[in-house]
């Protein structure tokens, strides 16, 4: 209150003492610096018969305009520097409180909010928008964007791992939405980074291209590509799956182990077909060693595999369904491993779980074979390794 009274006493003397030599003298009211006390700061405040500056700004001897001072402008409630009209200025929180034209649109300008004309440039240089921020002279009008980057492109350019523009902090990031990441991979938005998508089921992957699963233990990897190669020795050094299309499904993660040390069977072909036993007398005329046997309720003539049986574990994904109770669902490709238990599902359904079949083995090795479904059709190629004993 006291210093305002001392403005106005001020103020009355320069008016009375300035009657007879200058005529009336305008004083301001710096509580009242709005964007209607700027009329008068374009013309020339070194002329003597110029009423003075407004509240926080000064005047420029050289431009002759009454110009912000920062500092004094600061010390005012609610006001800064406004780089449009290069005066100080109140801030403003909506249009509504901008009433004089041309300056009816209450924008930001840097950190703060002026009453402006939305029509001209908010800035013309960096320094016009105060620390953090610069001009974007490109824009039409110009005005003033966060520093550092402002679009992608910029960010593109100056690191192609980073191509997303952040414009609330002018930063270039990996993402910030999933379209900046490859397939399968989304963007975290807390880090902007990208990351596996994941997965969700096999069937999912499997309809995308019909050479991916989802690994139950791995879900977080997203779909995995089925692989060719079998063993680090290189005993089957790839899979063969040239004319396969997909369609009757696929396998994965073969796992063999052996379970015993017993005897298995194998069935003897006679002219490519079984032959059906009731003892050992039906199968003499097969040959030396060759006796009846029992596999899935049905009795074979076959020869016995004194070394034993080994069990093999596999990943489907079926949409025509496994074929079980056959060992012709499972086809081995090499010379010593021998389907004998029939293709069963450990768990799961005949379209996706956990197959298992039983193979007799001369000694160990790697082994690739396909499953085939309920019409026959065949699956990918797959590889298991058995150790020696």
């Amino acid at each position: 209150m006291l210093r305002k009274a001392r403005f106005w006493i001020g103020c009355v003397f320069l008016v009375s003492a300035s009657f007879t030599m200058l005529g009336p003298v305008g004083c301001a009211d710096n509580n009242n610096n709005n964007n209607n006390n700027n009329n008068n700061q374009q013309e020339d405040c070194t002329d003597p018969a110029f009423a003075g500056c407004d509240p926080g700004n000064t005047c420029n001897q050289t431009s002759k305009k009454c110009e912000c001072d920062k500092t004094e402008c600061e010390k005012l409630d609610n006001s800064a520097c406004n780089p449009q009209t290069s005066t100080c200025d109140t801030n403003c929180t909506d249009d509504t409180q901008c009433t004089e034209a041309p300056r009816t649109s209450c924008k930001e300008i840097g950190e703060k909010k002026f009453c402006v004309d939305s029509t001209a440039d908010l800035c013309s240089a960096d320094a016009d928008c105060g620390d953090g921020f610069k001009c974007d002279t490109a824009a039409s009008p110009k005005a003033c964007v966060k520093a550092g980057c402002s679009t992608d492109t910029e960010c593109e350019t100056a690191d192609a791992s980073k191509p997303a523009c952040d414009t609330t902090d002018g930063q270039c990031y990996e993402c910030l939405q999933d379209t900046h990441c490859l397939d399968g991979e989304t963007c975290n938005t807390e880090t902007k980074t990208c990351e596996s998508a994941g997965c969700t089921d096999t069937k999912t992957c499997y309809e995308g291209d019909k050479t991916t699963y989802c690994d139950d233990a791995d879900k977080a990897a997203g779909c995995k590509t089925l692989t060719a190669s079998c063993d680090a020795d290189n005993k089957v050094t790839k899979v063969d799956n040239s004319g396969w299309d997909g369609s009757a499904g696929i396998i994965w993660n073969a796992v063999a182990a052996r379970v015993t040390a017993d005897a298995c069977w194998s069935k003897k072909k006679d002219n490519g077909a079984d032959v059906p036993c009731t003892d050992d007398v039906d199968c003499d005329s097969l040959g030396s060693g060759v006796k009846c046997f029992e596999l899935a309720g049905n009795k074979y003539c076959g020869t016995a595999n004194n070394n034993g049986l080994a069990e093999v574990k596999f990943n489907f994904y079926m949409p025509g369904g496994l074929k079980t109770g056959f060992t012709e669902g499972v086809v081995t490709h090499a010379s010593s491993g021998i389907p004998s238990d029939p293709t069963s599902i450990d768990s799961g359904d005949k379209n996706a779980g956990v197959g298992r079949f039983g193979v007799c083995l001369d000694n160990g090795g790697s082994y690739q074979f396909v499953a085939r479904d309920e019409s026959g059709g065949a699956t990918n190629a797959l590889c298991y390794t058995v150790a020696a004993r």
